[in-house]
């Protein structure tokens, strides 16, 4: 495999615009993955094999899930009662 786009962003120095990322940066050519999560292995937490929508090459993604919970939306009780 060529993993041309990450190549050259390491020469360029930047490797970390395919780190940390909301979506899947393709390796090969460097386009972002636009697919559905709930159909695809991106889905579940690990590391994941998908196909490029773009250039149809496999890759290697490691999908790392964080949860975020709010409470702060809800109406107080009056406290005297």
């Amino acid at each position: 495999m060529s993993f041309e786009a990450l190549r050259e962003a390491i020469k360029e120095g930047n490797e970390y615009n395919f780190y940390g990322e909301d979506k899947p940066k393709c390796p090969h050519c460097g386009e972002t993955w636009d697919g559905e999560w709930c159909e695809s292995p991106l889905y579940n937490e690990g590391d994941q094999e998908i196909e490029c929508q773009h250039c149809e090459k496999e890759y290697s993604v490691d999908v790392v899930i964080t949860f975020h919970y709010n409470t702060d939306n809800q109406e107080l009780e009056e406290q005297n009662k």
